[in-house]
């Protein structure tokens, strides 16, 4: 959908862009299942997504209705690069564990603060592996505290 303004003498064009990709542009780098919550499903309601974001990875997304949010990223099948520390050190503070594995966690939150996870290698039900980033910006997740359980 395209829109044409003109301000001022100026014309300006408005683009609309979908957030939801189609099958097409997804191809394989969508993982068969998604890890999942039922404690967040319980209290906040069934993961939003999948949508891709800025970075191009896809993600599901649940809601906390008073505010924050959990995102899981599908970083895709082959090992994605470590994120690292302005200094080029592993970015690290702490561990959390997620579906039996520990995993290091940083704090990532720009505007809103956040924390988020190094990518692991999950394994699903099927037997097809893929990595995944957690990212938690519910004010009960901030201090690597409270982390829901997550499982197929």
């Amino acid at each position: 959908m395209r829109n044409n303004t003109i301000v001022s003498g100026i014309c300006l064009i408005l683009a609309s862009c979908s957030t939801v990709p189609t099958s097409h542009e997804v191809g394989q780098e969508f993982p068969a299942q998604w890890p999942r919550s039922p404690q967040l499903e319980a209290s906040w309601g069934a993961a939003r997504g999948p949508s891709m974001l800025v970075t191009g990875q896809q993600a599901i997304t649940y809601v906390k209705p008073s505010g924050g949010s959990v995102e899981i990223a599908y970083e895709g099948k082959n090992k994605p690069r470590n994120i690292t520390s302005f200094d080029g050190t592993y970015a690290s503070d702490g561990t959390l564990n997620i579906m039996g594995q520990q995993v290091a966690y940083y704090g990532s939150g720009n505007e809103d603060p956040a924390i988020s996870t190094q990518a692991i290698q999950l394994t699903d039900p099927t037997g097809r592996t893929g990595w995944f980033s957690f990212n938690f910006s519910a004010p009960e997740h901030l201090k690597g505290k409270n982390i829901p359980s997550f499982g197929w």
